[in-house]
């Protein structure tokens, strides 16, 4: 009896984990190595040349967990920012379902943005995070309610390379790794921004699953000029400090109200953030 209750016990973690979770027990779902083969390149949002800030959000968990009262909480400290695009970092749908992605694109629009489609007053660029792929059809959810309705793709803004990965199911796989070293094979002088869902590292599990595949990405980082890694997962949030660059996890929008605003500036090369609470 002892035993079967301690099952239990593990089998009750194993699917509640923002690590895991149901999505790992649908065979149906899509995974990164058909989703994240070649990566994609678009055009950067319109902004100032030498500085500029941007927004980003993370773990936002829209459904049963976010109340109308916290998304209206939120917009009215947006309203105090002066930001030039906005980034998501994933689990923005708490179990990848339409409503959740109609619920999100509405505080979006009260933003004066859009999820789905090009904002040129406001761009809006997303990544996917597991939970978003919790549902059968996770992947087609995502992919049309998320500008660029792609997972891996990249963009130049001023002095800066924006590399947005798929790390939806807690892999980048080998095809997106593999591609990702040949783009920084073409270029590894200008600085870069990594923007994903999983951590590389952390004190926890919550980081990519693979050892081999943490310190081979961490190597190609450091050789490619990496200057910053933005990433979520990790609802407490964390930092990690790794000589030339440094990874911030930022805490959970859905259950920490907090967002992080970044400050580049191009002269400088220098990166900056502050915490935003709501």
């Amino acid at each position: 009896m002892r035993r079967l209750a301690f099952l239990l016990l593990v089998c009750a973690a194993f699917v509640s984990s923002c690590s895991f979770g149901p999505y790992m027990l649908n065979v149906s779902e899509t995974k990164v190595d058909e989703r994240a083969k070649n990566i994609k390149i678009i055009a950067p949002p319109k902004t100032a040349e030498k500085e500029y800030s941007f927004l980003i959000i993370t773990d936002a968990h829209f459904g049963p967990r976010v109340s109308s009262s916290l998304a209206d909480d939120f917009l009215k400290k947006f309203k105090e920012l002066n930001v030039s695009f906005i980034i998501n970092l994933g689990d923005t749908l708490d179990s990848g379902k339409q409503g959740q992605g109609d619920d999100y694109q509405a505080m979006v629009e009260k933003m004066g943005s859009s999820a789905r489609s090009l904002s040129d007053s406001l761009p809006h660029y997303a990544v996917i995070g597991n939970h978003d792929l919790y549902a059968s059809d996770g992947w087609d959810v995502w992919s049309r309610n998320f500008y660029p309705h792609t997972s891996y793709y990249t963009f130049t803004l001023g002095g800066f390379a924006y590399y947005f990965l798929d790390t939806g199911n807690g892999t980048l796989g080998k095809p997106q790794l593999e591609d990702l070293e040949r783009q920084f094979a073409r270029d590894r002088t200008t600085p870069k921004i990594i923007l994903m869902h999983y951590p590389v590292v952390s004190d926890t599990s919550f980081c990519l699953q693979n050892s081999l595949e943490r310190n081979r990405l961490l190597s190609d980082f450091a050789k490619a000029n990496v200057k910053m890694i933005f990433s979520g997962h990790y609802h407490p949030g964390d930092e990690h400090n790794y000589g030339s660059f440094s990874e911030v996890t930022i805490k959970s929008f859905g259950f920490y109200n907090t967002a992080l605003l970044v400050t580049v500036n191009n002269e400088t090369k220098s990166i900056s953030y502050q915490r935003i609470s709501f």
